[in-house]
C-alpha cells in the first residue's frame, strides 16, 4: 500500500509545479513523509529510499 501512495504522490508532485518546489525545499524524507500524510498518503521515508532502491536496480 505504501508503493501507491507513493507512486500517486509522486505523479501529483511532478504535474504541480508548486508541490514539486514545495517538496525540494525539505531537508528529510521523513518530512516528505509528513507533507504526503496531509494530503492523505501513507508512506515513510525508508519507502522513499526502498522505491529509489527499486527503481535503480
Amino acid at each position: 500500500m505504501a508503493g501507491q501512495h507513493l507512486e500517486q504522490i509522486l505523479r501529483f508532485r511532478r504535474i504541480n509545479p508548486g508541490r514539486r518546489q514545495h517538496c525540494s525545499e525539505y531537508h528529510s524524507l521523513d518530512e516528505v513523509a509528513t507533507l504526503g500524510l496531509s494530503n492523505g498518503f501513507k508512506f515513510s521515508g525508508i519507502d522513499v529510499v526502498r522505491h529509489q532502491a527499486e527503481a535503480t536496480l
